[in-house]
């Protein structure tokens, strides 16, 4: 079983790969998880310079598997190369089609929460969903065609400097867009509906057991630690990410030694894949009395910022609704 999962930051992908993680481990015992392998190497936030070099080599949006490069293909081949396994991204709403065609997942699922919920989260993070300002000049120039109502914004390449949240919205628009006009086979669920009801759905694709979103185990803190699974692909049971760099510096100067060009350009290649297979870890249940301690420790952080209506943002919430509602056949 492989399951893809999309949406922007601050949308409820985390939790959602939390559950649908958890349902896998109980039928399966332990299921390979991917966490935004874009930027990170696992659920730890090591840092995947791989998986970055990556998302900031290729475009932010890829219609089809023929327009990917060699080494995003492979990349994606090799989240995918494990029998059960969840990936979630936050950085691929514009590539979702290409990259399901490569991954060619049992299940695809975006998920989208309402703008003012997100700008509300985003409020109080010390992140932005767009995080420099190169990235933010290169998702402009890569956006305005695609999408020309960000033009109304103005002075765009200044506005990294100036509102966070406006960038926020601008970016979860096109990239929800994006992602409506690109889905494929994926289904969308709204982020509200992250509900029994809705997840009752979705486990039936997965398995026949149901368990609600709401149950403590994927509320509060516990959201934000290795609670309810935890990592069996640790340093002691696998080669890190750092060990994987050290030999393939050390062989790549080798290889810049003998190689031609050709053959340098398929050793990278090869490299890059070996380093690729550090990504992400193997999971299941926690035990014992971590799960007892991690049962006790939820805590339910709220956030009391209210992002105040405007005509702009109502605009692009109304443009994402009206697609949605043309999409009744493929909401959960």
């Amino acid at each position: 079983m492989k399951i893809n999962i999309y949406g922007v930051g601050r949308s409820g992908t985390k939790a959602l790969q939390l559950y649908l993680t958890y349902i896998l481990c109980q039928q399966n015992q332990q299921v390979w998880v991917n966490y935004e392998p874009f930027k990170y190497a696992n659920r730890q936030l090591t840092t995947s310079n791989l998986g970055q070099q990556i998302h900031y080599s290729n475009p932010l949006f890829i219609d089809n598997y023929q327009s990917m490069s060699g080494n995003l293909t492979y990349f994606c081949q090799d989240l995918a190369a494990h029998q059960y396994v969840v990936t979630k991204f936050i950085r691929a709403n514009g590539r979702i089609n290409a990259i399901n065609q490569v991954m060619q997942p049992d299940l695809s699922i975006l998920v989208i929460r309402d703008l003012y919920q997100v700008l509300a989260s985003s409020a109080i993070a010390n992140w932005c969903l767009v995080e420099s300002k190169s990235e933010w000049e290169r998702f402009v120039a890569e956006a305005k065609e695609r999408y020309p109502i960000i033009k109304q914004v103005g002075q765009l390449g200044r506005l990294f400097y100036a509102d966070k949240l406006l960038i926020t919205a601008v970016y979860w628009f096109v990239m929800n867009m994006s992602a409506l006009d690109n889905l494929g086979k994926t289904i969308v669920i709204k982020y509200a509906d992250l509900k029994q009801n809705s997840l009752g759905k979705l486990s039936n694709l997965v398995t026949h057991r149901n368990l609600p979103l709401t149950n403590s185990m994927f509320q509060g803190s516990n959201i934000h630690t290795n609670y309810p699974l935890q990592d069996l692909g640790d340093s002691k049971k696998m080669l890190t990410q750092t060990s994987l760099a050290k030999v393939a510096h050390k062989i790549g100067g080798l290889t810049n030694k003998v190689a031609s060009k050709t053959g340098l350009a398929e050793s990278q290649l090869s490299l890059s894949r070996l380093l690729s297979r550090a990504i992400g870890s193997l999971c299941e249940i926690s035990t014992g009395d971590r799960l007892n301690i991690a049962q006790n420790s939820v805590s339910k952080i709220r956030s009391s910022v209210e992002i105040k209506q405007n005509e702009f943002l109502d605009q692009l919430v109304s443009q994402v609704e009206t697609r949605l509602a043309n999409l009744s056949h493929q909401k959960v």
